[in-house]
């Protein structure tokens, strides 16, 4: 899943068998699920929340 922030800047955000995976930054990654929600954290500035339905193309 790619980001893209008003400014022009990305986050890009990868998932395997469904869960959140890592990012490209080299910032610490991780994540909660609260149902069908991903809850992602990168660092300490980020934060994501991504449906499974987003995360998977459905």
């Amino acid at each position: 899943v790619t980001v893209t922030w008003p400014d022009g800047g990305t986050r890009i955000i990868h998932f395997h068998d469904g869960k959140p995976a890592g990012s490209d930054s080299s910032d610490e990654f991780r994540f909660t699920r609260e149902g069908s929600l991903n809850m992602i954290r990168i660092g300490v500035s980020e934060r994501f929340e991504i449906t499974d339905q987003l995360a998977l193309g459905n």
